[in-house]
């Protein structure tokens, strides 16, 4: 309950991009119950490392926040 965010790097190169991204909301929302009342309250926040190509967005199925920028 301590995670604040987490950047997944290289996340082309998993087998399962967006089964993991969902699994790892799951899980990280799964342990938000246990975060100490005095740390910011709300979802972990998600994003991949995906360089996107000028009409590429991420698929709508995978729940994170975006990605590290880079277009």
């Amino acid at each position: 309950g301590l995670i604040d965010g987490v950047r997944v790097d290289h996340v082309d190169g998993l087998a399962y991009p967006g089964g993991y991204c969902r699994k790892l909301r799951q899980r990280l929302d799964a342990l938000q119950p246990k975060r100490p009342a005095d740390v910011p309250q709300g979802p972990a926040y998600i994003i991949v490392e995906k360089i996107l190509a000028a009409d590429e967005t991420i698929r709508p199925d995978w729940p994170i926040h975006g990605t590290t920028g880079y277009d």
